[in-house]
């Protein structure tokens, strides 16, 4: 009876293994016993980790991280104490040869081994595609994390692919105090200390990469909802305690909205909705509080949705006129060409475009309107030949026009 008993408890375990492997249909799967060392490891192990499933079991997983990811590591520990699971992180592995061997990491703990961490292991090419590389000048210089610019780009992908019924949502956190922190901590304490919040916020994104520092004291994060957002404020600030000699430390708020504008705009006008949101806190930094997070942040990322659908509205039905601003050639005295000039039908007598147009590069949709501004120039134009008048137009372009390939194709077509 003891024998069966134990065969059952046996394939119970097994059960729950493989369970835990399926749950990321990862290449490898590797169990962590209560000191974080490996008690059990099946699948492409040897080729992910540079030794059999038998050499691993016995060792701390975290020697087989390379030094420099070893802390996004413990972060993710630190991260699983708190939740259920998490993932995926991105980490490399000394592998065969001495090979780095980039991997998504997921863990997950099993209602009845809470002890013990289950870690699937997925090579690199199994990671989506919003994981992609970031180039070095893309990012944060003292924290590593996404610079603004790069997280619009991450954003745009993860706001395209947001589950419709659980949407991603993002957090921005507010770190006061976080600049007076440095310049009490000597230089390598500093950055230890970024080094640490950077893991942190890695680790709770998503793809491990979600993550942007967007101003000093400012981050934010797109993650799912199974983040606690109150536990990595903790952290932060426990964190920030525990390194500051006066034992000040930070204060941490956050607030935290559903990337789910989908419905109102188009995935893309969506993102550009939410970033120019972000930019604008970031312009004001003495504004950017928990408490204008909180109340002013819902209701600019609402005016914004609006306001970009006003603006697609008016290009759409092509409610602006053209004026036209006669060009003197000095030497001559004489009309050299006209310069053509928007006017907004629906602005109030005098308003001057330049706030709409001012809007419409920030939040990206300027390509459209230059577009429709000239089409409506060259129907002047194709209208005066037919009169047998000939005129010159100059037609003044946002510099973003330029910049976009989309916008060059459509205006040659």
């Amino acid at each position: 009876m003891n024998g069966q008993a134990s065969i059952v408890t046996s394939l119970r375990s097994d059960r729950d293994r493989f369970v835990a492997f399926a749950f990321a249909a990862a290449d490898a799967l590797v169990e962590l016993d209560d000191q974080r060392r490996i008690s059990y490891a099946v699948g492409a192990v040897h080729w992910l980790a540079g030794a059999t499933a038998d050499q691993l079991v016995g060792r701390p997983f975290v020697d087989l991280v390379i030094k420099d990811d070893q802390r996004l590591l413990l972060a993710a520990y630190a991260t699983a104490e708190k939740q259920s699971r998490f993932g995926p992180v991105d980490l490399r592995l000394m592998a065969v040869g001495g090979r780095e061997q980039r991997v998504a990491l997921f863990a997950s703990h099993l209602p009845d081994r809470a002890n013990r961490l289950f870690l699937a292991l997925s090579a690199k090419r199994s990671m989506p595609a919003a994981a992609t590389a970031v180039d070095p000048a893309n990012r944060d210089a003292e924290t590593g994390l996404l610079n603004k610019d790069s997280f619009a780009t991450m954003a745009l992908q993860l706001v395209k692919s947001s589950p419709a019924e659980r949407p991603y949502q993002m957090t921005l956190l507010n770190v006061d105090g976080l600049t007076e922190l440095e310049g009490r901590l000597d230089k390598k304490t500093a950055g230890d200390f970024l080094a640490d919040v950077s893991s942190h916020l890695k680790v709770n994104s998503v793809n491990g990469e979600s993550a942007s520092r967007i101003d000093d004291n400012q981050f934010s994060i797109v993650h799912d909802g199974s983040v606690d957002v109150s536990a990595l404020e903790q952290t932060i600030s426990q964190r920030a305690q525990a390194v500051d000699p006066t034992g000040k430390g930070v204060t941490v708020g956050s607030t935290t909205v559903a990337l789910d504008v989908a419905d109102k705009l188009s995935e893309e006008d969506a993102a550009r909705a939410i970033l120019y949101t972000i930019n604008k806190f970031s312009e004001k930094p003495g504004d950017f509080t928990v408490t204008a997070l909180a109340e002013g942040y819902k209701l600019m990322l609402d005016e914004t949705v609006e306001k970009i659908a006003e603006f697609r509205a008016i290009i759409k039905s092509g409610k602006f006129d053209v004026v036209f601003q006669p060009i003197v050639d000095l030497k001559t005295r004489k009309v050299h060409h006209s310069e053509a000039l928007v006017r907004f039908r629906d602005s109030a007598p005098g308003q001057s475009p330049f706030a709409l147009i001012t809007f419409a590069e920030d939040v990206g949709v300027i390509g459209e309107f230059d577009l429709a501004m000239c089409r409506k120039v060259i129907e002047k134009i194709k209208k005066a030949n037919d009169n047998g008048h000939e005129l010159h137009i100059a037609v003044n372009l946002s510099g973003r026009s330029l910049e976009n390939t989309v916008f060059l194709r459509d205006f040659k077509s």
